[in-house]
């Protein structure tokens, strides 16, 4: 029972020095749109995007409910600042089968880029996949709450011309 008492009360310290130093970060997805989420590169905080091992990355997303369901792959150019800023479609791929695709052209280096996939079924195509994300920041006297609703997917290409 001392070591759960204990154990509880370092638990207790660390937070109070989070919130007194401002280091106490939540971050969270909250859910996808359009019925597909990205799984490689994981969907995260979208103005910090995970680095891809190479200019021609392998995109992994979830698997449609829907029967006869076939995707859309596209990427953006995009600019991370205050918001996100979707700018011009780079790569188009349609009709693909499975739910992971490699990026058959190379994508420049130390770049941001927005990603999406959209279901199409044989009488629907469905609007691209999207999700909301959140998080809260507690600093001194203050708390911070970043969010992005229907942002799409991000990535960072490494520095290098690693292919």
């Amino acid at each position: 029972m001392k070591t759960h008492q204990s154990l509880l009360g370092a638990v207790g310290l660390a937070v109070a020095v989070s919130l007194v130093c401002g280091c106490l970060t939540t971050t969270k997805p909250e859910r996808a749109w359009c019925m597909v989420m990205a799984v490689q590169p994981k969907a995260a905080d979208p103005f910090s995007p995970a680095v891809v091992k190479s200019l021609q990355p392998v995109l992994v997303w979830t698997q449609s409910t829907q029967k006869g369901a076939s995707y859309d792959l596209a990427i953006f150019e995009c600019s991370l600042g205050l918001r996100l800023e979707v700018h011009n479609l780079i790569y188009y791929k349609e009709g693909l089968t499975g739910t992971e695709h490699q990026v058959e052209t190379p994508l420049e280096p130390n770049r941001p880029y927005c990603w999406s996939v959209r279901v199409r079924t044989p009488d629907k195509v469905y609007e691209w996949s999207r999700y909301n994300y959140n998080r809260m920041m507690v600093l001194p006297g203050a708390g911070i709450h970043e969010w992005a609703n229907g942002a799409f997917f991000t990535f960072r290409t490494p520095g290098n011309h690693v292919n």
